[in-house]
């Protein structure tokens, strides 16, 4: 009788050691980092970011660029959020130089989007890709290893051009 009441008791602080682990490794375990930017507009969410960023700076201005540079985060893009603040976007960073295409499937506003090679010279830059363009792909017409997404209009306002190098750091 004592040795079945022991043997239960050891059953019960096993499972209860189990489960207080498997607490710790669920609550403790990174996630994604949620990272709320707000601009005279409205409130932007993003729960699919690591939080880097690096800076474009252009023109006497700073624009805050969201790194995505896993095949997840590359994937996910910009996708599902309503707007953008015209003084951020995403740098998307690949694991070597290829004609790497995208496309608006599941984004909600214009882009101009910036292809750049290695050294962030601009290898081909399109202006305002509307929603409606998906499922249509954007291809560069030079290898890249870096693609920018800002707001529409970033092109044309900043005067970017093939050949012209970006200052990403």
């Amino acid at each position: 009788m004592k040795n079945k009441k022991a043997a239960y008791a050891l059953l019960i602080a096993g499972g209860v050691l189990i489960l207080v682990l498997l607490c710790i490794v669920l609550f403790i375990s990174p996630s994604p980092k949620k990272i709320v930017t707000q601009n005279s507009d409205n409130i932007h969410l993003s729960t699919t970011t690591t939080g880097i960023t690096k800076t474009l700076a252009i023109n006497n201005q700073k624009i805050t660029l969201e790194l995505a540079d896993t095949e997840a985060l590359r994937e996910h893009g910009l996708s599902d959020r309503t707007s953008l603040a015209t003084s951020s976007g995403m740098l998307f960073v690949f694991p070597n130089a290829g004609y790497w295409a995208f496309w608006m499937k599941d984004t909600h506003f214009p882009l101009d989007m910036i292809w750049l090679d290695k050294d962030f010279k601009v290898v081909t830059a399109l202006a305002n890709i509307y929603p409606e363009s998906y499922p249509t792909s954007f291809k560069p017409k030079a290898p890249a290893l870096y693609v920018v997404e800002v707001d529409a209009g970033f092109i044309q306002n900043n005067k970017i051009e093939v050949g012209q190098k970006l200052d990403i750091h």
